[in-house]
């Protein structure tokens, strides 16, 4: 069986309750009870695919958030020997001092760009993803009210 992904299932669940022979002046559906099951089935196989993603989108941005730190660490500490040697080197004590506290303002301002810039990515693609579930979730609940109601209508 092709494995799908939740979007097209959920449409073709959609195209199955649309195309569905309507009963007269009830505006009730009758589903092929069949084809609705192997939509299900194939919902719960693709529906871990998804949450994969999830845990991988969270981990990507645990590890850019990490990359991010290590390269701020590190751009510091560069900074803190191009201070010493400025002040190992030069007789002109004082513009070491200056330089020195511009390289790690700037070292500590794009360390805070890059960290930024990360978050709100990962926030995005998180943001993204949950909006997508949500919708996976509203038309699950749909299809189930659904047969909820054809089974309560065939009593």
């Amino acid at each position: 069986m092709k494995k799908a992904n939740l979007m097209q299932l959920l449409d073709q669940l959609e195209e199955l309750a649309e195309n569905s022979p309507r009963l007269p002046l009830t505006g009730k559906s009758l589903v092929p009870t069949e084809e609705l099951y192997q939509l299900a089935d194939q919902l719960r196989l693709a529906l871990p695919e998804e949450v994969k993603r999830a845990e991988w989108v969270a981990k990507e941005k645990e590890r850019l958030l990490e990359e991010s730190k290590n390269e701020a660490q590190k751009m510091i500490q560069q900074a803190k020997e191009y201070i010493q040697k400025l002040i190992d080197e030069s007789e002109i004590v004082r513009q070491a001092k200056e330089q020195a506290a511009q390289v790690i303002e700037s070292a500590k301002q794009n360390a805070q760009e890059l960290s930024q810039g990360a978050a709100g990515y990962a926030q995005q693609i998180l943001l993204a993803l949950d909006q997508q579930l949500e919708k996976t979730l509203q038309t699950v609940r749909r299809g189930q009210e659904e047969l909820g109601k054809k089974k309560h209508d065939e009593r």
